[in-house]
């Protein structure tokens, strides 16, 4: 199958997934002359990536939404697919699209590289590791922010005497 008769069959199957993703998402690779925010450098796995937020039209044919309840409607539907990243930064938001630039990398879709902010390897998930600020600890009053931030930090010198 050539290119052109794949993505002609993808535009007719317009309420599928990889469609409704694509629909929503403008991506581009920096250009070598880009300074970035997260200043990474240039890498083949930075992306500058442009989504459309909120409520949007369903990509249903003359409107109709057969099928569904009246008052379902075709114009409040929002976004289900997230993008997965492993870090990110904000440039732009603005009414109706949120601009972001992204680290995307091939090795995060390995089983073994699944639920990194489980692990607490992201940035947000290594400030609140062994905090019991998440998932089992409704109950608990977790620890101090600023006492974790002071033993990761201090050094810890051996004492033989």
């Amino acid at each position: 199958m050539g290119a052109y008769t794949y993505s002609q069959e993808l535009w007719r199957k317009k309420q599928s997934h990889v469609m409704y993703f694509l629909l929503r998402v403008g991506c581009l690779a920096l250009l070598p002359t880009f300074r970035t925010p997260l200043d990474w450098g240039i890498q083949p796995s930075i992306y500058q990536i442009h989504v459309r937020c909120g409520p949007h039209e369903s990509p249903v044919p003359k409107a109709a939404t057969y099928s569904k309840s009246t008052p379902h409607g075709v114009k409040r539907l929002n976004g289900l697919t997230k993008i997965p990243c492993a870090n990110s930064e904000v440039i732009l938001s603005i009414h109706s699209i949120k601009s972001s630039e992204e680290i995307l990398t091939q090795w995060i879709t390995k089983p073994i590289h699944k639920h990194r902010e489980m692990q607490g390897l992201t940035p947000a998930g290594h400030k609140n590791h062994g905090l019991g600020r998440a998932h089992r600890f409704h109950h608990t009053i977790s620890g101090s922010h600023c006492a974790a931030y002071r033993r990761r930090n201090s050094p810890q010198l051996r004492h033989d005497g």
